[in-house]
């Protein structure tokens, strides 16, 4: 890993030391390319919220996709101790990407594809339809209660953004890694999206952040 081109920054906010998941001088490799991070060492542990830092091309995503299990650690190791046995990591660990080049950014290419999955096609997809699940205490988190029965393409970019953060957490998740959830959203959504995910760790979920300094 490059030095100060990719920072980690945590609070523990529980005295629990439990280990969830260890990188141990471990060399990332994407598919076909040279490695990505070098040399990482890294503990998450029970009660920390961690934020990762760097700009774009830094490797933020990369290492989100080795937390779940998908690139090859070339040198070192990575281990997942929060795991039961036969439990692959990306069937407890959600990552929401949102950035312009990731193929999860398009809101609308999204939106279709769960459209045509629904029973009347003809019918504009609302925002419960598309979460899936009754949202209960999730769509109250994410102050979207009052948006459920709306066509999910009126819904504004925040709102987009919450929506998905719920469907997320509607999979209940054992670790949450939110990629550069504050792109693109002007002051006010930044600040709300801020008080939401104070409120997640104050309810315990775990919670990575994956972020651009500024």
């Amino acid at each position: 890993m490059t030095p100060n081109r990719l920072l980690l920054q945590g609070e523990n906010c529980m005295t629990n030391a439990n280990l969830l998941l260890e990188f141990t001088n471990a060399t990332i490799v994407r598919s076909g390319a040279e490695p990505t991070i070098r040399n990482l060492t890294w503990q998450l542990r029970e009660g920390e919220t961690w934020a990762i830092v760097g700009p774009t091309a830094s490797g933020k995503t990369t290492l989100a996709e080795a937390m779940l299990g998908r690139h090859q650690i070339a040198e070192g190791r990575v281990r997942w101790p929060m795991l039961r046995e036969s439990v692959l990591p990306s069937e407890v660990i959600q990552h929401i990407a949102f950035q312009e080049n990731s193929r999860q950014f398009s809101y609308t290419g999204m939106y279709y594809h769960q459209r045509y999955e629904y029973a009347d096609a003809e019918q504009p997809l609302t925002l419960r339809e598309y979460l899936q699940a009754e949202p209960g205490e999730v769509a109250k988190l994410l102050r979207i209660e009052k948006l459920l029965d709306l066509s999910f393409m009126k819904l504004s970019n925040g709102q987009t953004r919450r929506a998905r953060i719920a469907k997320g957490l509607l999979a209940k998740p054992e670790l949450l890694i939110l990629d550069d959830p504050f792109s693109g959203v002007d002051v006010e959504g930044r600040r709300e999206l801020a008080e939401i995910l104070g409120e997640f760790r104050k309810q315990g979920h775990r919670l990575v952040l994956l972020t651009r300094r500024e």
